[in-house]
C-alpha cells in the first residue's frame, strides 16, 4: 500500500500475479510490466545428451526447499507409485532444510521414505541434472523457479502441477507436462508415460533446450531490466 502508489514501475515474473494485481486494481495496466524470471546463465547449463543413460536405473530428481508447499509429499507418492511399476528407477531429492519455517517438511518422516534419497543442498546441481532422466515439480505455486529454467537448458523434461509460475517454464505437450493442481494420478501416469518412451522423452528434452535457449537466457532478461531503467530516463 506505501511503496505501489509511489512506484513508476512494477515488474512481475509471471502472468498470474500480473493479472491478479491488475483485477484487484491494485495498480494501473501502464505501470505494470512483465518480464518473466530472472534467467540462467546458458554458458553454464548447457545440453547434456542423454540418449546413452542405462535405460534401467531412470533418474528422477527434484530440487526445492524442504517444505510442504514444493509439493514433497506428492514428489514422495509418485515415486512410490512409479518404482511399484518400474522398480529400477531412482528418485533423488536436493535442497535445503528450513526447519524453523511453519511448514517444514518432518525430517524424521522423511527418513522413511524409502522410495526417495535425499541428497541435502547441493553446492553445484549441474551433475545431478546431467544424471537425471526428468524432472518432477510438484510445488504448489513459484514465481518463476529457476530449477526448471536450468534443467530445461541442459535438455530435460518436466513434469509440474499447471500452477502460477510454473506455468511460464514449462510448455505442456512440447517440454514436459502440466497436470491439475495435486492431481497425483494423473502426475503419476504422466511421469510413467514419459519414462517408458525414451524417443518422446528426449524429444521434449530438446524442445526444451530451445525454449531456455529463446526465452531463459540471463542475459536477455537482464537487458530487459535495464530498457525498463532506461524507459524511465535512467542513463543505463
Amino acid at each position: 500500500r506505501t511503496a505501489l502508489p509511489r512506484a513508476d514501475i512494477t515488474i512481475f515474473q509471471n502472468r498470474d500475479d500480473r493479472a491478479l494485481f491488475l483485477d484487484n486494481h491494485w495498480l494501473p495496466e501502464g505501470k505494470a510490466r512483465l518480464i518473466a524470471g530472472s534467467g540462467v546463465p546458458l554458458e553454464r547449463f548447457t545440453y547434456v545428451n542423454r540418449t546413452g543413460h542405462n535405460p534401467d536405473r531412470l533418474v528422477v530428481v527434484m530440487l526445492g526447499r524442504l517444505l510442504n508447499q514444493k509439493g514433497i509429499p506428492e514428489f514422495a507418492e509418485v515415486a512410490r507409485r512409479v518404482r511399484a511399476e518400474i522398480p529400477g528407477t531412482r528418485f533423488y531429492l536436493a535442497g535445503e532444510e528450513d526447519p524453523v519455517h511453519p511448514d517444514a517438511v518432518d525430517i524424521e518422516w522423511l527418513r522413511f521414505q524409502s522410495d526417495i534419497e535425499y541428497m541435502g543442498r547441493l553446492g553445484d546441481v549441474k551433475p545431478l541434472l546431467g544424471e537425471a532422466d526428468l524432472l518432477l515439480f510438484p510445488s504448489y505455486r513459484e514465481g518463476v523457479p529457476r530449477v526448471v529454467m536450468e534443467a530445461a537448458a541442459t535438455g530435460l523434461a518436466t513434469v509440474a502441477f499447471d500452477v502460477p509460475g510454473v506455468r511460464e517454464a514449462v510448455r505442456d505437450g512440447e517440454t514436459g507436462y502440466l497436470v491439475p493442481d495435486r492431481n497425483v494420478d494423473e502426475m503419476t501416469a504422466r511421469v510413467l508415460e514419459l519414462l517408458k518412451d525414451h524417443s518422446l522423452r528426449l524429444e521434449f528434452g530438446r524442445r526444451a533446450n530451445e525454449l531456455a535457449k529463446t526465452a531463459f537466457d540471463i542475459h536477455a532478461v537482464q537487458e530487459a531490466y535495464l530498457s525498463v531503467y532506461r524507459s524511465l530516463g535512467v542513463p543505463i
